[in-house]
C-alpha cells in the first residue's frame, strides 16, 4: 500500500488562513488576489491550500477587517444622522421596500450644496457605474466642473439598477436639492449630434440617426426637444471644457481677416463659414464663444484687432472668486462608527440589505462602455 499525503493541511483552515492575511486585504494598494494568498501561504507556511480555501479565506479577512456586508445596511440610518450632525444642511433620503429591505440611496453633503451656487458654470454632468459587492447595485452620480476644470462632486445615488423608476427617484431627488438655477444644462452619454455647434453640422448627424432601426428614436428625440440636448439649439451654456483648446484658437486667429461692421460687430473670415463676432454681447456665430464662456477664435481675432485683453471677454465662472467660493466650506468626516453622534430623540432604524438576486455565469470584470465613450490611454513619459 503507497501512501498518500496532502499538501493542504486540516489545521490551515479558512479562519486560520483569514487570520494570517487579514493586514494584507486591509491594504489600499493593489487588490489581493486569489493567486497571490495561495503563493504567500506556501512560500511563508509551506502549505498548498486550495483556491476554494484561499476564496473563502480572503472572505473571512475582509469580514474580520471591514465587516459584513449585511452589518452595513443595519447601520445606514445612523450614519445619515451622524453625516447631518458633523455637516449641516446635508441631504440623505434612504427607501426601503418590504421588511425594510434596502432600495435606494441618494446622498448630497450641504458644503457642496452650497459651493455650487458660485460655480456660474450650470452645467451638472451625470453618469452611472456597476458596483461589484456582494448585492451588486449601480452607483449614480451628479458632478458639475469648477472654473479650474476640476471635477466637483454634488450627489451620489446607490440604486439597485439603472432602470427608469430609479433615474427618474435620482433626479427628482437632483432638482429638488438644487432648485431652479437659470439656465441649468444636464449632461449624459451622447450621441456626436449632440457636440457639434452648427446647425448644418448637426443636420449631417441628424440623418444618421434617422437611418438607425424604424425612426422610434428620433421620434423621441424629436419629442422631447432638441434644445434638451442639442448644443446648437441649446438656451442655456455647455461650457465644453472637455474640448476646449485656447492655444488653438489663438493660433488659427493669426490668420484671419477682421472687418468692422458697427461699433460692436465684426465680420471675421477665416476662409470657411466665417463668423460674427459681438464682443458686447459676448457671441459669436459659430457659437462657441456663448456655449464655452471663453472667446472663440473669432473673437479672439476682433480683440487683437480692437487691442484687447481677450481675458476680460471669459465668463466669471473661470475666476479665481468663482474657484475658492466652490471650496469655502471644509467637509466634516463623521469618524469611526463609536464616535458617530445622533439626536437625543433618536430611534434607531434597522434596514436590511436589498434581496440577493444570483445571476448566472461569471460576473463580467470590464465595464461596457458606453456609446460615444473613449477610453484614454496613458502613457509614462
Amino acid at each position: 500500500m503507497i501512501d498518500t499525503v496532502n499538501d493542504d493541511h486540516k489545521q490551515a483552515s479558512n479562519w486560520v488562513v483569514a487570520n494570517l492575511i487579514k493586514d494584507r486585504v486591509a491594504g489600499t494598494g493593489r487588490i489581493y488576489k486569489i493567486k497571490h494568498i495561495k503563493e504567500d501561504v506556501r512560500k511563508e507556511f509551506g502549505v498548498n491550500i486550495s483556491y476554494d480555501k484561499a476564496h473563502r479565506a480572503r472572505e473571512l479577512a475582509s469580514a474580520i477587517v471591514r465587516g459584513r456586508p449585511e452589518d452595513s445596511y443595519m447601520h445606514l440610518h445612523a450614519y445619515n444622522e451622524a453625516i447631518k450632525i458633523e455637516n449641516p444642511c446635508a441631504i440623505f433620503h434612504i427607501e426601503t421596500e418590504g421588511s425594510l429591505n434596502f432600495k435606494y440611496l441618494f446622498m448630497a453633503l450641504g458644503a457642496s450644496i452650497r459651493g455650487f451656487q458660485p460655480i456660474t458654470r450650470r452645467v451638472i454632468m451625470v453618469d452611472g457605474t456597476h458596483l461589484k459587492g456582494k448585492f451588486r447595485g449601480v452607483i449614480l452620480i451628479g458632478v458639475a466642473m469648477d472654473g479650474n476644470n476640476q471635477i466637483y462632486p454634488l450627489a451620489f445615488g446607490i440604486v439597485d439598477n439603472e432602470s427608469d423608476a430609479s433615474w427618474k427617484w435620482f433626479m427628482k431627488n437632483l432638482k429638488d436639492m438644487i432648485g431652479h438655477p437659470p439656465e441649468l444644462v444636464f449632461i449624459s452619454d451622447r450621441h456626436d449630434a449632440t457636440y457639434v455647434y452648427r446647425k448644418s453640422q448637426f443636420t449631417y448627424y441628424w440623418n444618421q440617426i434617422l437611418s438607425v432601426g424604424s425612426g422610434s428614436l428620433a421620434k423621441y428625440l424629436q419629442e422631447i426637444g432638441v434644445e434638451r440636448w442639442a448644443r446648437c439649439y441649446q438656451v442655456g451654456r455647455r461650457y465644453e471644457n472637455m474640448t476646449t483648446n485656447s492655444a488653438e484658437s489663438f493660433e488659427k486667429s493669426h490668420r484671419y481677416t477682421v472687418k468692422s461692421v458697427d461699433w460692436c460687430m465684426f465680420h471675421v473670415e477665416d476662409g470657411g463659414l466665417d463668423g460674427k463676432a459681438d464682443l458686447n454681447a459676448r457671441t459669436c456665430t459659430c457659437m462657441e464663444f456663448q456655449y464655452m464662456g471663453i472667446p472663440c477664435s473669432h473673437a479672439i481675432a476682433v480683440a487683437r484687432h480692437k487691442n484687447i485683453n481677450c481675458h476680460t471677454l471669459i465668463d466669471p465662472c473661470y475666476s479665481v472668486d468663482s474657484l475658492i467660493g466652490a471650496y469655502a466650506e471644509p467637509i466634516l468626516p463623521v469618524g469611526h462608527m463609536s464616535e458617530w453622534k445622533r439626536p437625543v430623540d433618536y430611534q434607531p432604524i434597522p434596514i436590511q440589505p436589498p434581496e440577493l438576486v444570483k445571476h448566472a455565469g461569471r460576473r463580467r470584470t470590464q465595464q461596457i462602455t458606453s456609446t460615444g465613450e473613449r477610453r484614454v490611454v496613458n502613457k509614462c513619459s
